[in-house]
Formats: C-alpha cells, sequence, structure tokens
C-alpha cells in the first residue's frame, strides 16, 4: 500500500458522531484503513496539525459528512477547504455524502459540480454506493475485516462494553423469499374511449390495473372478464409469460419499456399483499411518507397472543398487541412491505409500531407518535423485533412453510414463511441476548407522559415471551 491509505471522514462533533462511529465501523468491516481519533469522537480537543497532517500526508479518500450541523461548524469548513485544495491535483479526493434533510441547493460551493450521495433516506443504500466508489477508485483495502480495529469505533463514547470478534453470527433478516410467482400475465381489452374503470367492492377482490384498453392481472382472462361485466364489456386479450415480462424479453404494450412493465408486476405483487393482510384482518393505516403499513389490532386472537416457534423448533408466545391503562394507550406492532424481483427476490419487511387511543383511533399527532416509539421501544432490542416478526409470519402462514397471496382463479404469490438466513463472520459481544426479558423503561421526558418519574416501569408482564404451558 501506498502511504496515503486512509479513508478520512470530516464530520460535525458531537452532533453527528453516532453517524460517524457507524459508517467508521461499516468502513472498517469493510477492509478500509479509516482514519480516527477516539478523543474527538468522544468529544474532545485535537489540534489542528494533527489533522492537517492527517488529510495532507494519510488520506486517499477525504469522506465529507455535510449536515446541518457540519456545513456550518468553522472547523468543518477548514477541512473542506483543504481538501478541496488537495484535490486539484488529485481527482476525487473528496466524496461528499449528505446525512440529513440539509438542502441540496445550500451545499457549499467547494462541492459544486461534484455528485453528493445521499444517506438521508437510506444509510445501507448510501453505504452501498460509498463503497462501490472507493473500489471504481480501486482504494486499497484488506480482504479479510479487522474486527478488532472496528470496534474502536463502537467504544469510542459509549457507556456499555460492546466488542467486536472474529466469530460467526447468526442473523434473521427481515428479507422473506418470493417462492413462486403465477405463470402468466393475462391482457383483456375494453372498447377504445370508454373511461377509467372505478374500483368497486365487487372488482377490488383482486390485483388488476388498467393500461390505456387494456385491464391486466394475474388471474384468468376469463374471470377478468366476468369480474367487470356489469361494469365494461372486455375481451381476450393476450397472455404472456411473467418470466419474459421480467426479464424484458416481450411487454404486453408496443408502448411499455421492460422497466414500467417490471414495475406493473411489482404494483400486481403490492395489491395482492394488502388484499392478504386484509383477509388476515390486519388494520392499515398510511404513514405520513405514504408507506402503508398493515398492524396487528386489539384483541384478533385471546389475549392478542400469537405462537411462533423459535430457530430450534420451540413453541414460543407472543403479544403483538400491549396496553398501558394508566395512560389509556394500546401500542399495535406491524409492518410495511417492499418486493424486490432482483437477483433474490424477495418480499423487504419493515417493522413499525403504532398507538392507539382507549376509543381504537390511532394517535393523530405524528409528534407524539414519535415520541412515544422513542419511550416505550427504546430497551426493544433485536431479539424481541425478531419474535414479533416470527409470530406474524407464523400467524399470516397459519402455521405452514408458506404464505400465499391469492391473485384470483386458484393462482397464488407464494412466499416463504421464514425469512432469509445469513451468517455473518464477525460479531458483536453484548448483553443483546438478555434484553428480551427487561422492563421497558418509558421515558420520563416525553412531553405528553411528563408525570411519568424515574421509578415508573411500562407493565410488560404479558408481553415477554412465553412457552407453551
Amino acid at each position: 500500500m501506498s502511504a496515503k491509505q486512509s479513508v478520512f471522514l470530516s464530520h460535525a462533533t458531537p452532533e453527528d458522531n453516532d453517524f460517524t462511529r457507524w459508517l467508521g465501523a461499516k468502513l472498517t468491516l469493510a477492509g478500509y484503513d479509516v482514519w480516527y481519533d477516539l478523543e474527538r469522537l468522544k468529544g474532545g480537543d485535537i489540534t489542528w496539525d494533527k489533522i492537517e497532517r492527517a488529510i495532507r500526508e494519510e488520506t486517499t479518500r477525504f469522506i465529507a459528512i455535510i449536515s446541518k450541523e457540519s456545513h456550518g461548524k468553522d472547523g468543518v469548513k477548514k477541512e473542506w477547504t483543504l481538501a478541496s485544495n488537495l484535490e486539484k491535483k488529485n481527482p476525487g479526493f473528496v466524496i461528499p455524502i449528505r446525512i440529513d434533510e440539509f438542502n441540496f441547493d445550500d451545499v457549499t460551493i467547494l462541492f459544486s459540480g461534484k455528485n453528493i450521495l445521499d444517506f438521508y433516506r437510506d444509510w445501507f443504500g448510501g453505504l452501498t454506493q460509498l463503497i462501490e466508489t472507493l473500489q471504481d477508485a480501486k482504494i486499497s483495502h484488506a480482504s479479510e475485516p479487522d474486527a478488532a480495529q472496528a470496534s474502536l469505533w463502537w467504544k469510542a463514547g459509549l457507556p456499555a462494553p460492546i466488542e467486536l470478534k472474529v466469530q460467526e453470527e447468526r442473523l434473521e433478516s427481515s428479507w422473506i423469499p418470493i417462492v413462486s410467482l403465477p405463470l402468466a400475465v393475462e391482457i383483456t381489452t375494453k372498447p377504445p374511449q370508454v373511461n377509467p374503470i372505478p374500483v368497486t367492492e365487487k372488482n377490488r377482490r383482486i390485483p388488476w390495473f388498467e393500461h390505456g384498453t387494456h385491464v391486466v392481472g394475474f388471474a384468468p382472462r376469463n374471470m377478468l372478464i366476468d369480474l367487470f361485466k356489469d361494469q365494461v364489456p372486455l375481451k381476450l386479450g393476450s397472455a404472456y409469460s411473467t418470466e419474459d415480462l421480467l426479464t424484458g424479453n416481450v411487454g404486453f404494450d408496443r408502448k411499455v419499456t421492460p422497466a414500467e412493465a417490471h414495475d406493473r408486476v411489482l404494483f400486481l405483487i403490492r395489491q395482492a399483499w394488502d388484499l392478504a393482510m386484509e383477509q388476515a384482518k390486519l388494520r392499515r393505516t398510511e404513514l405520513a411518507s405514504r408507506k402503508t403499513v398493515w398492524f396487528v389490532p386489539k384483541s384478533l386472537m385471546q389475549k392478542d397472543f400469537f405462537w411462533f416457534f423459535d430457530e430450534n423448533k420451540k413453541k414460543h408466545r407472543k403479544q403483538l398487541v400491549g396496553h398501558s391503562e394508566k395512560f389509556k394507550i394500546t401500542w399495535h406492532y406491524g409492518v410495511s412491505m417492499k418486493p424486490i424481483l432482483g437477483n433474490i427476490r424477495r418480499i423487504e419487511l419493515q417493522a413499525h409500531v403504532l398507538f392507539s387511543e382507549d376509543s381504537g383511533a390511532l394517535i393523530s399527532s405524528e409528534a407524539r407518535m414519535h415520541r412515544l416509539r422513542r419511550s416505550f421501544c427504546k430497551n426493544w432490542w433485536n431479539p424481541r423485533w425478531r419474535d414479533f416478526q416470527r409470530a406474524l409470519l407464523t400467524y399470516l402462514s397459519q402455521g405452514n412453510d408458506y404464505i400465499r397471496l391469492a391473485v384470483g382463479g386458484e393462482r397464488y404469490i407464494e412466499l416463504g414463511a421464514s425469512p432469509f438466513i445469513f451468517i455473518s463472520p464477525v460479531r458483536l459481544t453484548d448483553t443483546s441476548n438478555q434484553a428480551n426479558e427487561e422492563e421497558i423503561i418509558v421515558d420520563k421526558e416525553v412531553d405528553d407522559l411528563s408525570e411519568i418519574d424515574d421509578e415508573e416501569k411500562w407493565d410488560e408482564s404479558e408481553v415477554v415471551s412465553e412457552e407453551e404451558p
């Protein structure tokens, strides 16, 4: 390796320390030599001479972490100015990334014309782009992760002892496999100049969409014709292989690009999921981001308990709904989904916790909902979320190995009832295995619950995982 081999992370201290620790650990585990100073991450002072020497003499790529805080910091501005000057002799030296809602239009002129990687919406997506950028630049990195070095990032500023060890760990993902799709996408045609077909209680029972004069779905064409016969006369069209549509070999309309055909298949999958969740008697809500969340209503199961099996085939039960009598608040576990039809066909689930009043109506204030999540869920570690997901998937599959999403005519989208499992070559040594049995402490600083004192605990006696009697 050359003398200049470090990736320098320029960030606001202490405001952006949490993100910087995360990014530093991820890049270190990817094999990169990341410049750091533990005193800086702990909020201590380091000299400008030390920073300047690191940027000039040790750095091969300079990561400018742009945020509302960093953009206004004099020390950060000095680092960015020095790095921009060095880039004149080393194109690509500076890689700017954005980590919050800071407006792109307001970014310093130092980065004018540069592509800014966006971590704001998706840390993982941003990391993927960053590593691809480093790989394209052929930045040297080790082939094996340095767990001891990465652990320094986690330990900096953390009160609990957490170590990274080179030891395999089984990781249960939130990805569930798409096992199979219907073999064909079927087309019917309606008369020209007919208005768009309104959705009715009858025709919403299966997934479908309109495209021009076409009515398209996974259901058999005769079923589509019968479904809409009271609204519009449809005629038989063609049937196209689902696989051919996804690979771009064919399109159900000359005006439909392969990418559009791919998106239309995704649309049908999302519709089928929504219909299955409705059939399972989950409740639907839409977040401010317009993301659809299906959540477990109260009394769906006796005492709100849902059964599931762990990886050792041991049976447990878990409540997916909980209640606070004192504050007249009920929490509900829910999920949103995103279908992916890439190399690994899957449904990506994202967990959510929603809160309702005793009336059953969801809390309408986004700010209050956010504060409650931070309070009630602050000690919910991975084992609890994992068990929530297992319990819900077991309920949706009715204890089978698959989840079927009906699309009409005895045709289904089949999903695996168990998520993908990955094996990590490193693991964290912490107390997460015991965290599932901890009580949930309500944050006394929550504005809506300001009367809670230091001794107040959220009653979770019916929430912890229990073995079947």
